[in-house]
């Protein structure tokens, strides 16, 4: 039995999977303990839960009655809910230590009094926090310190809130596969931080991970490298994060989900939808659970979810990404299954860009049918075209070599090219000329070594930009006038 959390709230107490509830207007830290305290272990008592086990509740007996000394790490934000008025932050400590924040509108003045959710959960040798901030104000910027005062504060980070659907631009990066080299990893992190000004002024909104973030799901260790690694992007940036096959572990045991706090209109945090800006997103799950090669229940759901989308005439793009491509022609096969079941629904719901990892290299379709008819040979502008375009973005690290390119290129390929790289892309919505248009530029990592043959990660001077496309859109009339904020 798995227990992520007690809800209380107006002097009641009940159990449900989700998280600690309290108001900071009245808001008293030794209460908080008190309380958790109290309720766990009348659970213990209750349920005879086995406090060896892997995964315990918050307040466990082996460190019952003191917090220890330890100040966050591999700080990270997730998107739980509307982008526009929720925020998920995680860390993980290795005692148990408190869960509390404190954030405001200033560096020097973090007094919010918002409700939020706390969870705290023992995953091995390892406490996860989680803490969700909901109803903040769209397109805010907030100020934020996590821990507590007995165990420590972290420093001040900032994050900030989605625009309104009809925003007038979006910045995102695309990438995936980092996997277990730690130096190539931070070196792509810097270099995403450093150039992210490079293409467009304005500030990256959220970074889509394409999966294999670790090499083996089941060691959990590996979760908090790769969360160490990455914190100098998400403690300011959400991550949109997917499963890869090296996320799944042996026999299917997997510590990824218990590291994300992220939308559940899909099923729990395999696959899920959000809004952000003018553009819906899907997450989804390409990964092999049990005896079917990837869950068919997603199958209406996005397909559901695609036709609601229609309905918010705000939105003017549409994107999945999940692990394993249908279209790819490196040295990993592409997924046909994939191909027949869910291209048709992108095909058919106005797909406009699939993102994929899996295979250790970058690669750009045409535009493409599920029976690989081409609506365009344009190589790099396109406008309004019939099919989406399919980007294969698997070089963000090393754990797996790069993969050979094939000897001849299918013929809905454009470009593929082997190079360490991220994928940077910026949507502008001009409402003089009633267009959107999207530009995308895959910046390639070259790696400098020092004399002796180790990895100089801090010498990003070796950048170079491998692709660059645009997609032109007509912006429909009445907009933005006519949002209509569906609920995913």
């Amino acid at each position: 039995m798995e227990i992520r959390g007690i809800s209380l709230s107006n002097g009641q107490s009940s159990v449900n999977s989700g998280f600690l509830l309290f108001d900071r207007g009245d808001y008293n830290p030794m209460m908080k303990k008190s309380i958790q305290k109290t309720v766990v272990f009348s659970l213990i008592l209750i349920l005879g839960l086995n406090m060896a086990s892997e995964h315990s509740i918050i307040f466990t007996s082996a460190k019952e009655n003191t917090f220890g000394l330890e100040e966050p790490k591999g700080i990270r934000l997730n998107i739980p809910d509307d982008p526009r008025s929720s925020m998920a932050i995680s860390w993980f400590t290795y005692e148990f230590t408190e869960t509390d924040i404190n954030f405001g509108l200033s560096l020097g003045n973090l007094n919010q009094t918002n409700s939020f959710f706390t969870d705290t959960e023992l995953v091995k040798d390892t406490y996860i926090h989680h803490i969700v901030l909901k109803n903040l104000s769209t397109n805010t910027t907030y100020f934020y310190q996590i821990g507590g005062p007995t165990s420590g504060w972290s420093d001040v980070y900032s994050f900030t809130t989605a625009p309104e659907r009809n925003a007038s631009s979006l910045h995102f990066i695309a990438y995936g596969d980092n996997r277990s080299d730690r130096e190539i990893r931070r070196l792509i992190n810097r270099a995403i931080l450093q150039n992210s000004s490079s293409y467009h002024s304005e500030p990256i909104q959220f970074i889509m991970h394409m999966g294999d973030m670790v090499t083996r799901g089941e060691e959990h260790d590996l979760f908090n490298d790769y969360f160490d690694d990455s914190q100098m992007l998400h403690e300011s940036i959400p991550l949109l994060p997917i499963q890869g096959n090296h996320e799944i572990g042996n026999l299917g045991k997997s510590y990824y989900r218990e590291q994300f706090v992220l939308p559940e209109n899909g099923n729990a945090e395999w696959y899920w939808a959000l809004q952000y800006g003018s553009v819906f997103i899907m997450g989804l799950d390409s990964e092999a659970h049990g005896i079917i090669p990837y869950d068919t229940q997603s199958i209406p759901w996005m397909d559901s979810m695609l036709q609601k989308s229609h309905e918010d005439l705000s939105t003017l793009w549409r994107f999945a990404f999940f692990h394993q491509p249908p279209f790819v022609s490196s040295s990993h096969m592409p997924r046909i299954d994939i191909r027949d079941s869910w291209s048709p629904i992108f095909g058919d719901n106005d797909v406009d860009v699939v993102f994929n990892g899996h295979c250790h290299l970058y690669e750009r379709s045409f535009p493409v049918s599920s029976n690989e008819t081409l609506s365009s040979r344009e190589r790099y502008n396109y406008n309004d075209p019939d099919y989406p375009i399919y980007i294969v973005t698997g070089a963000a690290g090393r754990g797996g070599p790069i993969d050979r390119l094939p000897d001849r290129e299918n013929e809905y390929m454009v470009f593929s090219n082997f190079t360490w790289h991220y994928v940077d892309v910026f949507i502008s919505n001009n409402l003089t000329n009633q267009k959107s248009t999207l530009m995308a530029n895959v910046v390639g990592i070259i790696p400098q070594y020092f004399s002796n043959g180790s990895l100089n990660e801090f010498d990003l001077s070796h950048t170079v930009l491998l692709d660059n496309f645009t997609i032109t859109k007509n912006i429909p009339g009445g907009w933005p006038e006519s949002v209509q904020n569906v609920i995913y």
